[in-house]
Formats: C-alpha cells, sequence, structure tokens
C-alpha cells in the first residue's frame, strides 16, 4: 500500500484521512471545460506543466505544442497563464488542459462583455468581399457589412455596380476601424461588428449639440443618387465629435429633384436643418431653409394689389 501525505500534516492515523478527503475534494471540483489560472513549471518541447495549487499539476501534452511550435518560446516559467481543462484527471494523474482553447474561450467572454457595455474596439480588416469586410477582433475572425460601414467609409458608387463597390471596399485591408460588436454566437463562431453604431455617449453628445430644429453649415462630403452627405464640425472646444448627416433626395427642394448633383456639388458648404436623427446620425434638410413655392406665390399677390 502507497502512503501520502500533505506537506505541514502529520503523517498519523487522525491526519491521512482528512489529507485524503481534500486531495478528493479537490479533484471533485475540476470539470472540463473549466478555465484555470495557474503559474508556468517546465516548458519544453514535449510537454509544459502548470502548477494549479491545491488542485494539482495540470500538462499541456505535445501535440498542441506541435500545432503552435511558437507557444513554448512565448511562456516563461513563473508565468501565470488561464488554461480550459480537456480531462480532471488522465492516466498519469495530472489535469489536462489547453492553452489555446483557453485563449479561445477567453476571447468570446470579452466579445460578449463588449457587446452587452456598447463598447467601441479596434478591429483590423483582413479581406473585403463584396457584402463588406472580414476584420479580426481579439483573435476571432467577423465579418462588417457593407450596410454597417460608417457614412464617411460607405462605398459611394453610382449605380451600385459591386466590382466598382469591391475596389472600394479593399482600400481597407490592413487598417483598424473602430467598431462595435452587434451580434454573437460563440457555438456557431459568428460575429457581427458595426462601424456606424455609435456608443451612447457619442450619441447624446451629437444629439446635445446639434440639437433637433437647429440650423448649422456643414461641407459636402459626398453627392449619390439618393442624396447628399454633409460633414459637421462642432466649434473648437466642444465635446461633441465630428459627424456627418445626410439630405435625403426628397429634403433637397421643394420642387421634384431627379439628380442631387444638379442641386449641390462635392466639397461645397451649404448651411442644413437637423430635421431627426437616424441610428445617432443626423436627418438634414435644404429645402425646410427655403420657402414654400405656394407662400412666396401669396406674397406675390399681395405685392401686386
Amino acid at each position: 500500500m502507497v502512503e501520502f501525505y500533505i506537506l505541514g500534516m502529520k503523517k498519523d492515523n487522525q491526519q491521512q484521512p482528512m489529507a485524503k478527503d481534500l486531495l478528493l475534494a479537490s479533484i471533485n471540483t475540476i470539470k472540463e471545460s473549466q478555465i484555470l489560472e495557474g503559474k508556468i513549471i517546465e516548458a519544453n518541447k514535449s510537454n509544459i506543466f502548470i502548477d494549479f495549487g491545491a488542485l494539482g499539476t495540470g500538462i499541456v501534452l505535445g501535440r498542441e505544442i506541435k500545432d503552435n511550435p511558437s507557444l513554448v518560446k512565448e511562456l516563461k516559467v513563473g508565468q501565470t497563464i488561464s488554461c480550459v481543462v480537456l480531462e480532471s484527471e488522465n492516466e498519469n494523474g495530472y489535469i489536462e488542459v489547453s492553452i489555446k482553447e483557453a485563449d479561445r474561450e477567453l476571447s468570446w467572454t470579452k466579445l460578449e462583455e463588449l457587446k452587452n457595455t456598447s463598447r467601441n474596439a479596434l478591429a483590423k480588416v483582413i479581406q473585403a468581399n463584396r457584402g463588406g469586410l472580414l476584420v479580426s477582433l481579439l483573435d476571432q475572425k467577423g465579418f462588417l457589412p457593407v450596410s454597417q460601414l460608417s457614412p464617411e467609409h460607405y462605398p459611394r458608387v453610382d449605380g451600385g455596380d459591386k466590382e466598382k463597390i469591391l475596389k472600394e471596399l479593399n482600400k481597407f485591408v490592413g487598417k483598424d476601424l473602430k467598431v462595435k460588436v452587434i451580434d454573437l454566437d460563440p457555438r456557431e463562431e459568428k460575429l457581427i461588428v458595426s462601424e456606424k453604431a455609435l456608443n451612447k455617449e457619442e450619441v447624446e453628445e451629437i444629439m446635445k449639440y446639434f440639437a433637433l430644429d437647429g440650423v448649422f453649415e456643414g461641407t459636402v462630403s459626398a453627392v449619390t443618387d439618393f442624396g447628399a452627405f454633409v460633414r459637421l464640425s462642432p466649434e473648437e472646444g466642444a465635446k461633441a465629435p465630428e459627424t456627418e448627416g445626410l439630405i435625403h433626395i426628397s429634403e433637397l427642394d421643394w420642387q421634384l429633384v431627379r439628380d442631387p448633383r444638379e442641386i449641390l456639388q462635392e466639397g461645397e458648404k451649404v448651411k442644413v436643418k437637423i430635421v431627426g436623427f437616424y441610428q445617432g446620425r443626423p436627418a438634414l434638410s435644404l429645402k425646410a431653409l427655403k420657402e414654400r413655392p405656394q407662400i412666396k406665390t401669396e406674397k406675390n399677390e399681395e405685392r401686386e394689389k
């Protein structure tokens, strides 16, 4: 019979059952998929050993190291790391763990936190397609649809030519974009982000400064078939961020407008009225600052009398 004792406990008949109970209890508290934190006590090309204190010693097997050759180089003895439990006790008595799986689990936890708190994060654009941009955020791949691009980055292509849209989107590859997580599912490895979704504080500042019914001067940043985008800049020292609003084609003039380019040109300075907000961005009007044709006619009739 093999005898054992815990360091610091007397090896007698009274203490042995207690020591055995503590060891069994520690093993029973460990479950598969559980995340543990411990210190590296040895790292080589074959195995990585991790001290989990009273819970025992963990081991990262060679196959994970083989699949991730840079793993050993990145780790140092004494370093604290997180691991996910693959097996609570293997045939050699070690807790079998994975560092890679823990990183994956923790990244999804952090992404969930970003979504719940509506905080912004920087995502790296790694590829473009006709539907949007593939991004990397906290080591997870996600998708930024074209419809979720900010107004300043939205590809304003006449006629919606898909090849031209793709050409515009390819300009973002390799760049970092500030995004918000709007949908995710770790089980399906689904991650959807948005660039145009602003956080609550930004929306409040924009709506407070660029107030409804207010009149502001801006610069036409783009003209499209459906209207014109106008960039609005707050006065120096104001808390509100610079923003961009849309004058829909129906808000350009009281008369029917077939082509917005007949009314406005890119780079032109223009006064606009705030008539609403859409997803935190101001909806603008040019015609609201013009007299209705019928009112002008009534005044002319009065003058003629």
